[in-house]
This record gives C-alpha cells, structure tokens and sequence, in this order.
C-alpha cells in the first residue's frame, strides 16, 4: 500500500514537472497568436480606413459640384425675376433717369472680386400691390420706384466674396433705404461681369458690350438684351488642390489658371429686356 502511494506521488511529480516544462512554449505559441491577430485587424483597420476615406473623398467631389449647380439655379431664378421686370411703368431699367441714383449706376468696382466686377442698379415703377416685394423681402409702395442694387462684396464670416442685393425705393420725397450692405443672394462669387446688347455708333449689327461702356458711350443706342457672366467657387474644400482655369468663353477679365482646394465654375445667363429704354 505504501509502495502504491509512492509510486503514485512520483507519477504526479513527474506530470507537473511535464507541465512547468511545456506553460513557456504555450505561452510563446499565444503571443505569436496574438500578434498575427493584431497584425490582421491592423490591415483589416487600415483597409477599412482607406475604404472609408476614398468614400468621402468621392462623396464630397460629387455633392460640392451639385451644390454649386442647385445655387446657381436658385440665383437664376433671383435674378430673372429681377431683370424682367426692371424698366417697368416707364422708368429706365437702369436707373439712369435719375441723377440722385448716379453712385448706383451700373459700372466697374475696382478692388471688388477677385478680378475687376461690376456692379448693376435695377429698378422699376410698382403699379398694383402684386409682386411688389424687394430683393430684401420688404415690400414697396404702390406709385414708387423700387430699386435694385447687385454687387459683390466680402463675406463677414468667410474669407469669400458673395453677390449681394441692397434695395431700397424712389418716391416723390426722395430715395430711401439704399446704400447698405444687403442681403446675400449667393456666396463664393469671385467675380461676376454684366455685358448689355446694343448696336454700337456707325455698326447697325448689334454685339454685346460691357455695361459701363454702355452707359458711358452708348447710352443712345437701344440696349435689346442683358447678359451676365459669374465666377464662382464652392464653400466646401475637396481633400486636395485641383488645376482649373476659365473657358476660353469667358467674358470678364482674363482669369489665371488657380490651383485650390474649392472647386471652380463659371455661370452664364442672358435675359431679353422687355422695357427696354
């Protein structure tokens, strides 16, 4: 019985000796395990990331385009609203009957935009208590002149220029509420240039010159059409700088190739003056 024990209590040595002898080995087989692990979910991690960030990056090319395209649209609708009914009851679309609106007049800013822009008045006679409302969303009087001003000037929160609107209105007491800073039609505009369509002295064709040479030169040849040429630039920045430079159509001053992080677009519009002066 004694022997049986002994033996007994040899055989459990032996099998814990086994035991300390193998635990180094299982634990550099863990290790090993653990590290394979964590390199895989590292790959997997960076893979994902990678995945994730090609998805933003093309996300944001696509939607920064549709936000530039789903303003303009909206701008376009601004300003045909705007122009179609300028010259209305009898007044000059322009404003160019009345001296008290002549630092309103169209004509080139300098220093404004990120090349030289222009700035254009528009006015009109309301006649009923239909449409009357401004470009600020006040409403005019019947029997006054409601006036338009449309120029760029800087963003208060961003480093961008935006087209403004400052309106205001005529009326037998003189001319009231103009010359503030208006309200934003649309922001990230660089520049924006307005051309009006008018036969020029001694050529019967007529051909699209810009507005001030219009109203400097040519006042007394009939102005049939209005066209206008914006620069604009996204709010939003792509992940890295794109090359972009104007079309070979553009009608404002020479723009140089930039290379930035906001995309670039160039926006054409033209209306038919119905009062025409």
């Amino acid at each position: 019985m004694v022997a049986a024990a002994m033996s007994c209590l040899a055989l459990g040595s032996s099998g814990v000796a086994t035991a300390a002898r193998l635990r180094p080995s299982q634990r550099g087989i863990a290790i090993a395990e653990w590290a394979m692990a964590a390199v895989l979910g590292a790959l997997v991690l960076a893979a994902a990331m990678a995945w994730l960030q090609s998805s933003v990056v093309l996300a944001m090319s696509q939607r920064v385009p549709a936000q530039l395209q789903e303003s303009s649209y909206w701008l376009t609708q601004r300003l045909d609203q705007l122009i179609t009914n300028a010259g209305a009851g009898g007044v000059h679309p322009f404003g160019l009957d009345d001296p008290a609106l002549a630092a309103w007049w169209p004509k080139a800013l300098p220093g404004t935009g990120r090349v030289a822009s222009d700035q254009l008045l528009l006015q009109r006679l309301i006649e009923s208590d239909k449409n009357d409302f401004d470009c600020e969303g006040r409403r005019t009087a019947v029997g006054a002149r409601q006036i338009s001003r449309l120029f760029l000037r800087k963003e208060s929160v961003s480093p961008l220029w935006a087209l403004a609107c400052d309106s205001g209105y005529c009326d037998d007491s003189g001319c009231h509420a103009l010359g503030d800073a208006g309200i934003v039609l649309m922001s990230g505009v660089n520049a924006i240039s307005w051309r009006a369509l008018a036969a020029t002295e001694g050529d019967s064709a007529a051909r699209w010159i810009d507005i001030e040479s219009w109203r400097t030169q040519q006042q007394t040849a009939a102005i049939a059409g209005l066209r206008v040429a914006l620069w604009t630039t996204s709010e939003d920045q792509l992940s890295r700088a794109r090359r972009w430079q104007a079309p070979e159509n553009w009608l404002a001053p020479t723009i140089a190739p930039v290379a930035e992080r906001r995309v670039q677009h160039t926006l054409e519009m033209t209306w038919e003056l119905s009062h025409a002066p």
